[in-house]
């Protein structure tokens, strides 16, 4: 992945390492603790959006105040957290110079910093520089510096904008509480340690971000706190509880089929999870007054995501998770089926190729003609699927079809191949090229 980099490993490597200390010397049931434990009143939240860190946790940071919270003039004091800045500012740099995965579409990206600005107060979030990310595993990254990266994985599993909301919350809190830094600070102080020292490895961004974990603590005060930013800006609670109901119930199944890639592994990996967790989010949301009217946008997310949908769904598809992606497009159908839906099935289930497969993709391929779509890459599929169904002549006339509608395709030579009046191309490359081959070797 392009988006690589020494220097962003070197980075998280410093809390990796840090909270690795860490983590052997805190205890990790703090997050049992009962859901009142963890509330909070909406006076103490709009006083300072300020949630205390139990004793256990602070006992060693007596020389740094993390009551303060992170605004837009705030700067760094002291020198270690100046050095993880400067840090994260080099890798923020050369992630914008040399990443080929950043979706440059301002329209797209200006949505998602509303979101963000409209959950957490537009002065909170001026500081953050949000870059979308387009990969199809699921996770947010937040860097203590205020860049935050959205994955297009995570942008297709939400349903609607209050779930968007809540990720970006989520994420938000963690900056503004320092949760970085406090990791780093405890761990030097409980090793007694002058520095943490670096570690030799060449780490991925999804490498990282399997490894990058806050405490239990951390996580439970950033969902906390996440949760009173919806709920101020007027969005569904129940919000992030939705969420992790869904992820977990995606990954579960992707376990259980024993699928080769875990799209979640670098999410779980950095905020862990359980059905405790997703309770407590629960009830915290059903402790909210029941009379305010809340929000979700479904409509409004939909729309913003726009043509990226198609292509965020397709992304999925080449990936070859094919339970997982199934799963996924079953999820959002689950609100009503429409054309993308119907072709992003058909796509699916052809490029699967289990028994019955290409019979029912030329039907969902139908069902999004039906439902209005007129791309001509539907009949492509469709012609493919009759094809491979042994329905050669339906299909060399659904093909025909394709061509009519779309003249300069880039593989109008081997549909003309498939369907008998075209010469085989000297080097056909693409998968879809082997696939038309056998094909033609099959009539």
């Amino acid at each position: 992945m392009s988006i690589n980099s020494y220097a962003f490993g070197k980075l998280i490597l410093i809390i990796l390492v840090s909270f690795s200390m860490l983590s052997m010397q805190i205890s990790m049931t703090a997050y049992a603790h009962s859901a009142t434990a963890y509330h909070l009143t909406n006076d103490e939240v709009n006083a300072e959006k300020t949630v205390e860190t139990t004793a256990d946790t602070t006992a060693d940071t007596a020389d740094y105040d993390f009551s303060i919270n992170i605004d837009a003039s705030y700067k760094p004091t002291t020198e270690l957290e100046k050095s993880l800045w400067e840090e994260a500012d080099k890798i923020e740099a050369d992630f914008k110079k040399n990443s080929s995965k950043i979706i440059d579409d301002p329209e797209l990206n200006a949505y998602v910093k509303e979101v963000l600005c409209k959950t957490v107060g537009n002065a909170r979030c001026a500081p953050i520089r949000l870059y979308l990310v387009r990969t199809t595993s699921f996770n947010a990254l937040m860097a203590p510096n205020g860049m935050m990266q959205v994955w297009s994985g995570l942008l297709i599993r939400m349903k609607d904008e209050a779930q968007l909301a809540s990720i970006l919350a989520h994420e938000y809190a963690h900056y503004v509480r320092r949760h970085s830094l406090q990791a780093v600070v405890l761990a030097k102080n409980i090793e007694s340690a002058s520095y943490v020292p670096y570690v030799g490895l060449f780490a991925s961004l999804g490498t990282v971000g399997s490894l990058f974990a806050f405490s239990r603590e951390m996580e439970s005060e950033a969902d906390r706190l996440a949760l009173e930013y919806i709920y101020d800006a007027g969005y569904k609670p129940q919000s992030s509880a939705d969420v992790w109901k869904q992820l977990l119930a995606e990954s579960e199944l992707t376990e259980k089929k024993k699928s080769k890639d875990s799209l979640f592994t670098s999410f779980f990996s950095t905020h862990p999870t359980s059905e405790d967790r997703m309770q407590t989010l629960s009830d915290l949301a059903q402790s909210k007054d029941p009379s305010k009217a809340i929000f979700t946008n479904k409509a409004q997310y939909r729309a913003a995501l726009g043509g990226w949908w198609p292509k965020f769904i397709d992304d999925q598809i080449k990936a070859k998770n094919f339970k997982a992606g199934e799963f996924l497009v079953d999820q959002l159908a689950l609100n009503g089926w429409d054309a993308d839906l119907y072709f992003a099935k058909a796509e699916l289930l052809r490029k699967r190729g289990e028994k019955d497969d290409f019979a029912k993709a030329a039907e969902f391929y139908q069902k999004s003609i039906d439902a209005g779509s007129q791309k001509p890459e539907i009949w492509r599929g469709m012609g493919l699927s009759l094809m491979r169904d042994n329905k050669k002549e339906e299909g060399k006339a659904v093909l025909l079809e394709y061509l009519k509608r779309l003249p300069d395709a880039v593989d109008k030579r081997m549909i003309r191949l498939l369907t008998g009046t075209k010469d085989q191309p000297e080097n056909p490359a693409t998968e879809d090229s082997k696939e038309n081959i056998n094909l033609a070797d099959s009539k």
